[in-house]
């Protein structure tokens, strides 16, 4: 940091010498590419929770990777001042879905690419990665085919020992992937979101009419219902 500081005060164009129209349209060619990656992560986004947090966060990573890499240029004492200020940042709110974390690095490359005005690398970049995306949806990588449904359950404190056996029971898969609790009219409830993997329909239909009749539990089916259209 200190060497950033005495470079700024040696020479204050600490911008390469770029002028700032070129600047603007690095920061334009940026936010226009990772735009339209923020949108191909909306299109592609199979996961139940709400995207809008990460779509955003896809956004505005490239532009800062744009702004750093335009600052850096091929200054190395102003790199390493850079990565020093930098390695204050910790990041503890963990993805849920680690697909997640490759548009967040296909952000951060767009923005070295047009930090450093290799703009038609950052176009084919987005490309190759777009078509990677469609080929993969359409490539199955699955040894069994089997069925899903994200199941959202609420009930009392006391009557997850029960649900815990029914789930033993079945022959369904099951996978706790979020869960939460809170205290209403002095009882303690509990929300769960169970990702349920089968290959017989049956199964999952007779486990849910379980529940329901137990009178125990609320459900609502999240994700993977053919009749919801996901």
């Amino acid at each position: 940091m200190d060497q950033l500081i005495s470079d700024a005060q040696i020479n204050s164009d600490v911008i390469r010498g770029i002028s700032l129209w070129q600047f603007f349209f690095a920061m334009l060619f940026s936010l226009t590419l990772n735009l339209i990656l923020a949108k191909c992560y909306q299109y592609f986004n199979t996961n139940y929770t709400n995207p809008s947090s990460t779509i955003r966060t896809i956004v505005f990573i490239g532009l800062i990777i744009t702004l750093i890499m335009v600052i850096i240029g091929s200054n190395i004492a102003r790199a390493f001042a850079l990565v020093g200020a930098m390695s204050i940042v910790r990041f503890r709110n963990p993805l849920k879905d680690p697909k997640d974390l490759t548009y967040i690095f296909a952000s951060i490359a767009i923005g070295m690419a047009s930090g450093t005005f290799f703009y038609e690398y950052a176009i084919i970049f987005l490309a190759f990665f777009i078509s990677a995306n469609y080929l993969m949806k359409y490539l199955v990588f699955k040894k069994d085919s089997m069925e899903f449904r994200i199941l959202k359950i609420k009930f009392l404190n006391d009557d997850m020992e029960f649900l815990e056996t029914l789930f033993k029971k079945s022959k369904i898969q099951s996978k706790l992937v979020n869960s939460s609790n809170f205290i209403e009219n002095d009882r303690t409830y509990i929300d769960h979101v169970y990702e349920l993997k089968f290959k017989n329909l049956k199964e999952f239909e007779n486990i849910v009419k379980m529940l329901i009749d137990s009178n125990k539990f609320q459900l609502d089916i999240l994700a993977g219902d053919p009749e919801s259209g996901n």
